[in-house]
């Protein structure tokens, strides 16, 4: 923490040092391929589910399957967020 004078009052300001930040760079790389990998996986299991007989799009696979899909993409998006909130920290 560094210590600001002024006139007024003084002001403490909170600076993260370069070895905190260059961490964080390196989480996000981290959470971008996580995230690519959920991705892919997401795309793959959509295009099985697309792929499946018509007379088998009733059945509980089905439904689990499209059920992964859309947590994967929430996942997906969850991730997002995160790489925000991180890179809000990063440029502060």
């Amino acid at each position: 923490m560094i210590l600001l004078k002024t006139n007024t009052e003084d002001c403490k300001v909170k600076i993260m040092n370069k070895s905190r930040r260059d961490m964080l760079r390196c989480s996000i790389d981290k959470i971008n391929k996580a995230k690519s990998i959920i991705d892919d996986v997401s795309i793959e299991e959509e295009m099985a589910m697309e792929n499946m007989p018509e007379n088998l799009q009733e059945t509980e696979r089905y439904t689990s399957m499209e059920e992964n899909v859309e947590n994967l993409q929430a996942s997906s998006d969850l991730l997002d967020e995160v790489l925000e909130y991180i890179e809000e920290i990063i440029n502060k």
